[in-house]
């Protein structure tokens, strides 16, 4: 099971919930239709989860598959490419 956020996460705690790209679970069952992502989503939020919490898993979840769904269009940037931009990330 991917774990998801709760009631009680902060805005800046979205960080810890980048493991679920690669979470073989979540990859493994692709590709889901839509149903079956939001079925997926609202069986593994807790009882207490909010609406909010609920439309941030689906944003998370939907900006995961398209960034596959791109990589596997070759739109991806090559790993070198990337090394060479964090600096200049990094700096600002």
């Amino acid at each position: 099971m991917i774990p998801l956020i709760d009631s009680q996460t902060r805005p800046g705690d979205h960080l810890k919930h980048m493991r679920i790209a690669a979470d073989a679970q979540f990859v493994d069952n692709l590709p889901m239709t839509t149903k079956e992502v939001l079925i997926d989503i609202a069986n593994r939020l807790p009882q207490n989860a909010t609406l909010a919490d609920a439309a941030y898993e689906l944003e998370l979840s939907a900006a995961i598959l398209e960034g596959i769904e791109s990589l596997d269009r070759g739109e991806g940037v090559p790993l070198e490419e990337v090394e060479k931009m964090v600096p200049k990330w990094v700096s600002k």
